[in-house]
């Protein structure tokens, strides 16, 4: 019988991404601070209600014969460049408790 070692570097990974995501929203639900119209980093929102909520905007100015404008941003690798000092910043900016912090 031969065995493989086993990671859990990967699983305590996710693990604490799901920790920190779940405090962080909870913080910002409970202090009012994300706007309705966020999708990313929200449970039960996603990309295709984003795309649903666009296509009725869009829907609703053809109907009142309107013209419809669209932009859209993606920045690559806006994350990975983000510097913890900033990030520590806005942290503080909004308020956020030093459990949440401690964990960024």
């Amino acid at each position: 019988m031969s065995y493989r070692p086993i990671s859990l570097l990967l699983t305590l990974g996710k693990l604490l991404e799901m920790l920190m995501s779940q405090r962080l929203n909870y913080h910002l639900s409970t202090t009012q601070q994300r706007s309705s119209r966020q999708f990313g980093f929200r449970e039960g929102r996603s990309i295709g209600h984003a795309l649903d909520e666009l296509m009725q905007r869009v829907e609703k100015c053809r109907g009142q014969k309107n013209h419809t404008d669209i932009i859209s941003i993606d920045i690559q690798g806006a994350v990975e460049n983000l510097t913890h000092k900033s990030f520590d910043e806005k942290l503080t900016e909004n308020k956020c408790p030093r459990n949440i912090k401690t964990l960024f």
